[in-house]
């Protein structure tokens, strides 16, 4: 009975023992993720290319922080649209360009398939470009004349309205913003 009754005591004991221990190792894990937390602040990081993207702030929020914002390094583009013509009685091919004020860089050019005849309603264009200024222009791209380079710019005489009375061909700066879609850009003054 003596094994009974210590066993008994024992087991007293065991459990005094087991509680206090755990109440140790709450208090520890509790000071452990005090810790943790600061430490986490400091050690949890993503790096990309020697930049630091994110980190996990777990001292106020356990959710993702961005660090710096993303940089989107690819401008977005702007779209200008218009149509194109040609003073005589056939579409000659050609192709519609955008050319670069500062640069003279051509950044975008759509191709333009002549029909040979009368019928060429409805032969628009569209430019993707990068914000900025632009003379945009149509350039005959048919065997021709070699000493004859047919080009035709949007103008101040097209904004006119091409009349009489519109005597400037000056040709019209086109400035474009990132996403702005520009219409009514005909490159139709062949004229000038």
């Amino acid at each position: 009975m003596q094994q009974v009754q210590g066993s008994s005591g024992g087991s007293k004991n065991t459990l005094l023992w087991i509680l206090v221990i755990g109440a140790v190792l709450v208090v520890i894990g509790i000071f452990c993720a005090f810790l943790g937390g600061v430490a986490m602040y400091w050690m949890i990081v993503r790096v990309e290319d020697g930049e630091i993207v994110e980190h996990y702030d777990t001292s106020t929020t356990a959710t993702t922080v961005p660090a710096q914002p993303p940089t989107d390094t690819k401008p977005k583009l702007g779209t200008i649209k218009g149509s194109v013509g040609y003073p005589s009685d056939f579409l000659p091919s050609m192709e519609v360009c955008a050319e670069d004020v500062n640069t003279g860089d051509y950044l975008d050019c759509a191709v333009i398939i002549g029909n040979g005849h009368e019928d060429f309603a409805g032969l628009d264009y569209t430019l993707k470009v990068p914000p900025g200024s632009y003379y945009v222009f149509a350039i005959i791209t048919e065997e021709g004349d070699p000493n004859k380079m047919d080009v035709a710019y949007y103008t101040e005489f097209v904004k006119c309205g091409m009349y009489a009375t519109c005597t400037s061909h000056q040709n019209v700066i086109v400035i474009v913003a990132e996403n702005q879609v520009l219409t009514g850009i005909n490159p139709v003054d062949w004229y000038e």
